[in-house]
C-alpha cells in the first residue's frame, strides 16, 4: 500500500498541488522535496514539481533515479518518475479546497519561508497544518514531525 502526498504551491489563500503515489510521509517525500529545493532552488523545483499534469508515481532526488519502473513513466533526473498522461487537457490539479477527492495522507506546500507540512484527517481529508520548515535552517528530524503528524 502507498502512502499518498501532495506536493503544492500557495495559490490566493490556499494552494493547489500536483499527486504522488509513493512515500508520502515527512521521512520520504518531505525531505526528498526539502533536498531538491536545497539544490535545484525554490522557483526551480516548484516549477518542476508543480508542471507534470498528472504527479508523479515516485520522488527520488538520485540524479540517477531508480531503475525505469513502466515505460509509462517519465524519468526527470533528480526528481523522480512522474505520469505521462494519455489526455493532457484534464486539470489534475489538487486544490486545497478539494483534498476530499485526492485520498492523499499529507501535503508539502513550496512556500517562500519554508516547506509547509501537513496531514489531511478525517472522511473529508481537512487539511491540517503540523510543522513549517524553514529553507535556511538545518535539516530537521524528520520522522519527529511525521510523529506530530499522525498524532493530530
Amino acid at each position: 500500500m502507498s502512502t499518498r502526498s501532495i506536493i503544492a504551491i500557495p495559490e490566493g489563500d490556499g494552494w493547489k498541488g500536483r499527486y504522488v503515489h509513493y512515500d508520502g510521509y515527512p521521512a520520504g517525500v518531505g525531505q526528498t522535496v526539502w533536498h531538491i529545493v536545497k539544490t535545484a532552488g525554490l522557483a526551480e523545483a516548484a516549477r518542476i514539481l508543480t508542471s507534470k499534469p498528472i504527479g508523479w508515481s515516485i520522488i527520488n532526488d538520485n540524479p540517477d533515479g531508480i531503475p525505469p519502473i513502466n515505460p509509462g513513466y517519465d524519468h526527470e533526473p533528480g526528481y523522480g518518475y512522474a505520469y505521462i498522461p494519455e489526455d493532457d487537457t484534464e486539470d489534475w490539479w489538487i486544490h486545497s479546497t478539494d483534498t476530499d477527492k485526492s485520498w492523499c495522507e499529507w501535503y508539502y506546500i513550496l512556500a517562500d519561508n519554508g516547506l509547509w507540512v501537513g496531514t489531511l484527517d478525517g472522511a473529508d481529508y481537512t487539511p491540517h497544518h503540523i510543522a513549517i520548515i524553514p529553507w535556511g535552517g538545518d535539516e530537521p528530524d524528520w520522522y519527529q514531525i511525521q510523529a506530530l503528524g499522525v498524532a493530530a
